[in-house]
């Protein structure tokens, strides 16, 4: 027997019930809405908190002006007033009458003596009619409906199974809740109004409904999916697959129908061991041949190698399903096709070329100095006269010539252009110059001599055959020597100076001095006496 795991804040065999959170919860002075899995309290004026358990007080927020005096009692306010002042929360004098308009929520004011009296509109009461009414008190809600005074009128949120007038209005659906708010709540509600059965035909019934589900479907809302698969529906092995408010059968290979209850053709095996049958209709079929096999009941084998798949002369061998080939010497691949490249690896030695060949391969050893299969016999070019007018000498993998006098290149083959032949010719073209630096080039593999020339004073150009203008010109030795000769000259006569000096200083103080013999015989003259310069001194 299958139970039904309900999701929370349902119950029932299927799921169908929603339950009532509200029946053990109380909202003190609120009304508790019940909702999916949970519930919440609607507080009335003047309460608040979760369970509307805790009462505001208004008194606080000093709302009473011009001195009047705030009671609090059961959520509301009451200001008790100064005798000049009216008004909900004493703001308006008394001997204002009319002009400062005292009266609200619409009132007509009219002046009466020294005052003023407001005519108050319906659902307002009070000196300025700023007190509204408590139309709760008539009592008009019927059949257990929860009555709210609110906005100038009254609300009832009637119990399930009643409803309103056709004016009355749905309230705030909060948290879920399956309540309605109307005007008296004085009539049966039709819970079919709104489409309470999701795929089924819905019926009121007293103060519920009833929903006849179509086929596939079951639930209180007919909103649950029947697994037809659970029966076996279908017949002779074939897959149930269930969908929303149906199901569907995949019969084999052998069976058609809605059930898979008709039997096909296939039964009979026409296809023998070699193919798969697929039903088309009661009497008509279709083969599926496995790979090797052909024909309209896979009898036939298809033979492989009637189209020559093998290349470069294969051998061809068939199987069921397929071929091989045997390929010659050189030849790889399914088909033979692909050419075995030989020359994989270092093959040629030497700087060899490697040329792939069918199964084989072979050395192009030209320009290496060796020769042999795999270029690794060294050529002795000395034996084969590769130098024409020199002396040869073989190396490994090369050879080097002396050449005689007037031959130059690598094989002394070519004359050289600078030296004149026995006859003293020359093959040069250096008129006016001399013939230098002879080469060898080459154009075509033919190897021809090149030179320069060295042109005579005054001629110029490749051949030294133009002729260059003399310009006049000073020869730096006529202006070097000159320069060089006063430089020394200045540097003796330096050294000369020098040496004077040295001397003359030395004599001032060193030597030994001596009086003369005019100062030893006259020791006295007259002041008034011409005095004559004594001889010079006598240093010794």
């Amino acid at each position: 027997m299958r139970v039904c795991d309900c999701q929370p804040g349902f119950t029932g065999t299927f799921c169908e019930a929603r339950i009532d959170r509200c029946e053990n919860h109380f909202c003190n002075s609120g009304i508790c809405v019940n909702g999916v899995d949970e519930y919440s309290c609607v507080c009335l004026p003047g309460y608040s908190g979760k369970f509307c358990d805790e009462e505001m007080d208004l008194c606080k927020l000093s709302p009473c002006l011009n001195g009047g005096n705030c009671t609090f009692i059961k959520g509301k306010y009451n200001c008790d007033c100064p005798a000049q002042f009216v008004g909900s929360r004493c703001q308006t004098l008394k001997s204002t009458k009319c002009i400062s308009l005292p009266c609200e929520n619409g009132a007509k004011c009219e002046e009466v003596k020294d005052t003023f009296v407001c005519d108050c509109p319906s659902g307002f009461d009070g000196t300025l009619c700023d007190v509204q009414k408590d139309f709760c008190q008539s009592n008009p809600c019927k059949n257990g409906a929860t009555c709210l005074s609110r906005d100038g009128n009254f609300e009832c949120i009637c119990t399930d199974g009643y409803e309103g007038p056709i004016e009355a209005f749905i309230s705030a659906n909060l948290s879920g809740s399956s309540k309605y708010s109307s005007r008296h709540c004085d009539k049966m509600k039709d819970y079919c109004t709104i489409s309470p059965c999701i795929q089924g035909q819905c019926r009121t019934v007293a103060d519920n409904f009833f929903c006849d589900c179509k086929s596939g479907w079951k639930g209180e809302h007919c909103d649950v999916d029947i697994n037809e698969c659970i029966r076996f529906p279908c017949e002779h092995d074939g897959n149930c697959t269930n969908t929303p408010g149906s199901y569907y059968c995949t019969c084999d290979s052998y069976h058609l129908g809605d059930h898979c209850e008709i039997l096909g053709s296939c039964l009979e095996g026409p296809c023998n061991d070699n193919g798969d049958c697929i039903q088309q209709t009661s009497t008509t079929h279709l083969c599926v041949c496995k790979r090797g096999y052909t024909g309209d009941t896979c009898d036939m084998i298809i033979d492989y190698c009637n189209s020559d798949p093998c290349e470069n002369g294969g051998t061809c061998q068939g199987f069921i399903g397929g071929f091989s080939c045997s390929c010659l010497p050189g030849f790889t691949g399914e088909t033979c096709s692909v050419d075995i490249d030989d020359c994989v690896g270092e093959v040629c030695q030497n700087g060899g070329r490697c040329v792939d060949r069918v199964n084989g391969y072979e050395c192009d050893c030209d320009g290496t100095g060796y020769h042999g299969p795999q270029c690794t016999e060294d050529i002795d070019e000395c034996a084969l006269g590769f130098c024409v007018h020199g002396s040869c000498t073989n190396l490994i993998g090369s050879y080097d010539c002396a050449c005689y006098t007037g031959y130059i290149g690598k094989r002394c083959a070519v004359e050289d252009p600078c030296i004149p032949d026995s006859l003293n010719r020359t093959k040069h073209d250096c008129v006016h110059g001399v013939c230098i630096h002879p080469s060898v080039t080459t154009k075509n593999d033919l190897e021809i001599a090149t030179y320069e020339c060295r042109c005579e004073l005054g001629y110029g150009g490749e051949h030294c055959i133009h002729l260059i203008e003399k310009r006049r010109s000073v020869s730096l030795g006529y202006i070097a020597g000159p320069i060089l000769a006063l430089i020394i000259a200045l540097v003796i006569i330096g050294l000369v100076l020098f040496a004077v000096v040295l001397i003359r200083g030395r004599r001032a103080t060193q030597g030994t001095y001596s009086p003369s013999h005019h100062e030893c015989s006259i020791s006295r003259l007259p002041m008034n006496s011409m005095l004559k310069s004594p001889p010079e001194e006598r240093l010794i």
